[in-house]
């Protein structure tokens, strides 16, 4: 799952290259040596940065992101997603006496998640509506 960066300024630029990409010396590389310019090369620097965050697993990185104040965000696929610690899961009856794991609404009473009601059966509210 791709993770993302954010670069503010010039401090952290520098901050990315020695301490996550390993290349303090790009600062200094007038292909890079300010915002504009790293946007006018940045299929260059894209690429740098690519082949440095592939070169370790996804912990490693996201310690050196850390440990250097990068800002990043993980972009979660399903799996990722479906495993986040914030998503919680409640229990809902299903027709036939079946129960199964619904994600929680997000409001919560009393700190707790709501309680689903039952899934209806099909046709089961046909004459109500």
């Amino acid at each position: 799952d791709p993770i993302l960066i954010s670069i503010q300024n010039e401090r952290e630029f520098a901050d990315l290259c020695s301490g996550v990409l390993g290349q303090p010396e790009l600062p200094t590389d007038e292909r890079f040596a300010s915002n504009v310019a790293r946007c006018q090369h940045s299929e260059a620097l894209d690429k740098i940065i690519q082949a440095a965050f592939l070169s370790v697993d996804r912990d490693t990185l996201i310690a050196k992101l850390r440990q250097h104040r990068i800002a990043y965000g993980e972009v979660n696929g399903m799996r990722g997603f479906s495993q986040h610690p914030a998503l919680t899961r409640v229990p809902v009856d299903l027709p036939g006496g079946l129960t199964a794991d619904a994600i929680a609404p997000p409001s919560r009473i009393d700190g707790q998640p709501r309680k689903l009601r039952p899934v209806p059966a099909y046709g089961e509210h046909d004459a109500a509506i």
